[in-house]
């Protein structure tokens, strides 16, 4: 380990970091100067060379002594579901130490019309291994990751009370003792959904949220929560003055690459695999 106060660009040339490695850590290394004029930082040489190897590569089965014939049943099962009409279509990776053995799609992407109907052959759009699919609860991942980069770097804190951040949350005594943590560990007493099909503006959607009581003392049992997470999300945009989708485009997301996983993809159609139909623009929903 080597403790180091320096620029980046002076530190590879005394090091022996790859070019594809120093990029991957200055990028990496951007999140923690955010707001901060000096970076202290502590470098692990193995982490360093693991940074490329995060790549995952295709690979043949006896290249990582797998029985191919073993990997094809994979693909039994697809169809299998398909035939039985579990899903209109499936995409399926099976990837060992970083190696992708299998990756195969099956049946479509898009099968029914708005009214449930299945499309001609003609019309219907098949699965493809790039086809886009709703991430779902999935999202509450990189919320709670953003949640952490900020406490991380003292912008915030996890023992924190909610109201410190989101004033117009303190719609109830109860819910002046909620903290981020309660929030993350879905310990807040928030309940664990709420439809937003009856509203039309996002303002009137987060009034909703934000006037929500609690069922049960916070802190006192576990309910999982969308409604905190929701509420995590808010935070994240009043202190970091970004979108949560702008947010983990530049912090989480193009660091680690990931170039394919974006809030509201803007992207044609057809590469989108619908998952549920939705009356309401949620632009603080979901990742795909």
């Amino acid at each position: 380990m080597l403790e180091f106060q320096q620029s980046l660009a002076e530190y590879r040339d005394q090091s022996r970091l790859n070019e594809t490695s120093y990029e991957q850590l200055r990028t990496l290394t951007n999140y923690f100067l955010h707001r901060h004029d000096t970076l202290y930082f502590s470098y692990d040489f193995d982490w360093a060379d693991r940074l490329e190897t995060t790549q995952l590569r295709y690979a043949l089965p006896e290249e990582l002594n797998l029985n191919d014939d073993e990997l094809k049943k994979a693909e039994d099962v697809m169809t299998s579901g398909l035939q039985d009409k579990l899903y209109p279509g499936a995409v399926t990776l099976i990837a060992k130490d970083g190696d992708i053995v299998f990756h195969e799609s099956v049946g479509d992407s898009y099968k029914y019309d708005a009214n449930g109907e299945p499309l001609t052959s003609e019309e219907a759009i098949a699965m493809t291994n790039e086809t886009l699919f709703d991430l779902a609860s999935l999202t509450k991942t990189f919320t709670a990751t953003a949640i952490m980069q900020l406490h991380e770097t003292n912008r915030l804190s996890i023992d924190d009370l909610v109201i410190d951040y989101l004033p117009e949350f303190s719609t109830h005594p109860d819910k002046n003792t909620i903290t981020i943590e309660q929030l993350l560990t879905h310990t807040s007493g928030l309940p664990a959904s709420i439809s937003l099909a009856d509203y039309d503006e996002q303002e009137e959607m987060w009034g909703a949220i934000l006037s929500l009581e609690t069922v049960y003392t916070p802190g006192a049992q576990m309910i999982y929560s969308d409604v905190g997470m929701m509420i995590l999300g808010k935070i994240v945009e009043v202190v970091s003055e970004q979108s949560l989708d702008s947010y983990v485009e530049e912090w989480i997301t193009v660091p680690l690459g990931m170039t394919d996983t974006m809030f509201n993809p803007n992207r044609e159609l057809h590469t989108i695999a619908p998952t549920e139909y939705s009356l309401i623009a949620d632009s603080f929903g979901r990742c795909s």
